[in-house]
């Protein structure tokens, strides 16, 4: 277990911190990918509600994509010795994934116009 891999490197007060924290860090992840706003909705901060056939809110989707990534980035190095890790990174994973099934091509375009005319107001 990874645990017994951290005995040799920190101290029991260190180790328990570690967990303390990474459930802290765990938990905070989640919620806050809870309190995100479903893809489809449009305006600058996603206030306006979208419906089924509005397109992908391309910041939006890739806030949800980042939030699923946090999860595979803390859980990463626990993974090949705890199963619960391993199953928390595959699920982020297939969530991924599901979300780029979403995208239509309509969505992608949109996305890469989106993006380009982000970057071009950035330049000026």
């Amino acid at each position: 277990m990874f645990s017994d891999h951290l005995q040799p490197v920190l101290s029991p007060a260190a180790t328990k911190q570690f967990w303390i924290t990474f459930e802290k860090v765990d938990t905070a992840i989640h919620r806050f990918h809870m309190a995100l706003p479903p893809l489809r909705n449009m305006g600058s901060m996603a206030e306006i509600h979208g419906t089924e056939s509005s397109p992908i809110n391309p910041t939006i989707f890739v806030i949800h994509t980042l939030s699923h990534l946090a999860i595979i980035q803390l859980h990463n190095a626990l993974a090949p010795e705890m199963p619960s890790s391993y199953d928390r990174c595959l699920h982020a994973a297939r969530e991924i994934l599901a979300l780029a099934l979403t995208l239509t091509l309509d969505d992608f375009q949109n996305m890469s116009m989106e993006m380009i005319h982000s970057v071009s107001h950035h330049d000026h």
